[in-house]
């Protein structure tokens, strides 16, 4: 929908790549091919690809985003984009703090 905007209106915009939705709607690898171009921020989120349910990436759970793939794809631009974080509340995580900072060193990792 976002190409078709920008074919009809010849609007200079760019967009906020989203990894949850992307994964929903058909896939990580598919929706950059196609928003490459004009990423300007990321939300950052993992799901099983039905629920955009906002989970913490993780890169040990099978059926989630592959994440090594979709850290090479967002290094692949010319410039180089924020890794915002959109996560759902985690009430049973005692030191959520602790794990952002792990989640953005697993993923700086890859």
């Amino acid at each position: 929908r976002l190409a078709a905007f920008l074919h009809v209106t010849h609007v200079p915009v760019k967009f906020v790549f989203d990894t949850g939705h992307a994964h929903i709607m058909g896939g990580v690898a598919a929706a950059f091919a196609i928003m490459r171009e004009h990423i300007r921020s990321t939300h950052v989120h993992d799901n099983d690809g039905e629920n955009d349910a906002h989970l913490f990436p993780n890169c040990d759970r099978p059926g989630g985003i592959d994440w090594k793939q979709t850290m090479e794809l967002l290094r692949s631009g010319q410039d180089r984009l924020p890794l915002l974080l959109e996560l759902r509340e985690a009430p049973e995580m005692e030191q959520p703090l602790d794990e952002i900072r792990a989640v953005f060193d697993r993923l700086e990792s890859l």
